[in-house]
């Protein structure tokens, strides 16, 4: 009971600050989810996304709360922190993120979209096409295909991998290899511009490594830094 009582003090104290003293009965009940939220984020024990299923559950979690299938910008993960970059199924036009802390699905804030991300359609995926369920598996196949002492994954993100080059001049090159009679080939160990690319940083006590995954979590690039 005593801690019950110190709990709900607690509570009600972020609840007074964050809807003004003595105005608690106007509280939304977002307002009071938040606030739960928060509570209950900061006193959970900490989630591994690279040896739990945590990263798969917050993603069903999103989507429910959502209603809609999810289209993500990026998914980013570390021992520390999981964000997933969402498109507002309401407003098209805007990304947010949303962090799962210690598996607890956080309020969303908004992304700051560059100049460069003016075609925002083309670089979303659905967040149900990326095998979650399987995370803790690719970390392992990246440690295994390093071979590092005493290696850990640092961080993974999820994300549609671009070459960088304008659409303009990519259209103007293919032209040229056209009339030039030259067939464009992708490497077999590449991911095709546009394509679903799972990057990997791993760090150990004496080296720094980096690892690209393709949209099936199958390891095709490794480098040591």
């Amino acid at each position: 009971m005593r801690w019950q009582a110190r709990g709900c003090s607690r509570i009600g104290l972020v609840l007074a600050v964050g809807c003004g003293l003595g105005l608690l009965a106007a509280c939304s009940s977002k307002e009071v989810n938040q606030a739960l939220n928060e509570m209950k984020a900061a006193n959970a024990p900490p989630v591994d996304p690279f040896t739990t299923d945590a990263v798969l559950k917050g993603a069903q979690d999103l989507e429910r709360q959502l209603g809609a299938p999810v289209r993500a910008l990026e998914i980013e993960m570390s021992p520390q922190r999981i964000v997933y970059q969402v498109q507002d199924p309401k407003k098209p036009d805007n990304v947010d993120a949303y962090e799962l802390k210690n598996g607890v699905l956080l309020p969303p804030q908004p992304v700051q979209l560059m100049l460069m991300d003016e075609k925002l359609d083309r670089k979303l995926y659905p967040l149900a096409d990326v095998p979650l369920a399987r995370i803790p598996e690719l970390a392992k196949a990246a440690l295994a295909a390093l071979q590092l002492e005493d290696g850990k994954v640092l961080s993974m993100t999820v994300h549609r991998k671009f070459s960088g080059i304008p659409a303009d001049m990519k259209a103007a090159l293919d032209r040229a290899h056209e009339a030039a009679g030259i067939k464009e080939t992708v490497d077999k160990d590449e991911i095709p511009d546009g394509g679903l690319a799972v990057e990997i940083y791993v760090d150990s006590p004496r080296r720094k490594a980096y690892v690209l995954a393709d949209r099936d979590f199958k390891v095709i690039r490794t480098s040591v830094l």
